[in-house]
């Protein structure tokens, strides 16, 4: 997991050959203006889920084996609950392959707190329980293929 922010993001684009694409696409586009839905950067391979949604007080905890999770922070304020993958012994819904998702009801183990502009990556072996609180936030989760 690596905390960021989108002012300093030029720090984080050589980590992954699709991250500068990504951030430039970002930085140059009003997505908190933009309709909620898939936006997609290079078809498959980077693509923007643009999302206005209500939190929840507990949310499951997700992992991916396919996709990079950026989770970036439009307005409101999140929370965002943390297992490591190694750490998470049961899952209520097995991977599914086709969703690049699988679900587990135990607990995070640590969080991060975002505020607009702030933006999380999340490798495959972060466990991630996102949008964790009360009130509507506006958000959008990139997903970058391995």
């Amino acid at each position: 997991m690596l905390l960021g922010n989108l002012r300093t993001c030029d720090r984080v684009v050589d980590l992954h050959p699709r991250f500068k694409k990504l951030f430039d696409y970002i930085l140059t586009h009003d997505l908190l203006d933009e309709p909620a839905g898939i936006i997609e950067v290079d078809g498959r391979e980077i693509f923007i889920n643009n999302q206005s949604l209500d939190k929840a007080p507990k949310q499951p905890l997700e992992v991916h084996n396919k996709y990079i999770d950026i989770q970036v922070l439009l307005s409101g304020s999140e929370r965002i609950g943390l297992r490591h993958r190694d750490d998470i012994s049961t899952y209520y819904q097995p991977y599914d392959e086709a969703k690049d998702v699988a679900f587990s009801d135990e607990e995070p183990e640590w969080f991060v707190d975002l505020r607009p502009g702030d933006f999380v990556i999340l490798w495959p072996e972060d466990g991630h329980a996102p949008a964790m609180g009360e009130g509507p936030i506006r958000k959008f989760i990139a997903k970058i293929l391995l």
